[in-house]
């Protein structure tokens, strides 16, 4: 009979042939005596992980998401001439038209922009996040 789990090792790593919660997620871990190691459920995700991170911000998009998609963007600043820059710059790269949702902020100074772009391709998303970033008068972009 395993301890007790709970008690005893609940912050401690899981090793094989002992009943132990994982410190994060608390998912018992437990195997029999001569049984078969159960799979660490992180491995999965650190190879993931690191196979992603080799490739380029488009080659990430085109991996995770399913193109061709309406992709949501929001983006803050300062007020002054955000939403005139952010439709000019998306204007140049043929988007005509963006209907934005804007909302000031409490005290006025900064200004939040949510507007949808149909999107094709990875390396368009990545295009048009680049040419946002570009953009001097964003503080944050999502």
């Amino acid at each position: 009979m395993p301890p007790d789990h709970a008690a005893v090792h609940a912050w401690t790593p899981c090793t094989p042939g002992e009943a132990t919660p994982r410190p994060r997620c608390q998912v018992l871990c437990y195997q029999p005596e001569g049984g078969t190691p159960l799979p660490d459920p992180g491995d999965s995700y650190r190879q993931d992980q690191a196979r992603l991170a080799k490739l380029s911000r488009a080659e990430r998009f085109e991996e995770l998401m399913d193109f061709p998609l309406r992709h949501v963007f929001k983006v803050i600043g300062t007020r002054e001439g955000l939403s005139v820059e952010v439709r000019k710059t998306l204007a140049d790269l043929g988007f005509e038209g963006v209907v934005f949702v804007e909302r000031l902020s409490s005290k006025g100074r900064h200004l939040s922009l949510t507007f949808e772009l149909a999107v094709e391709t990875g390396s368009q998303l990545d295009t048009i996040y680049s040419a946002l970033e570009q953009v001097k008068n964003i503080a944050y972009l999502f």
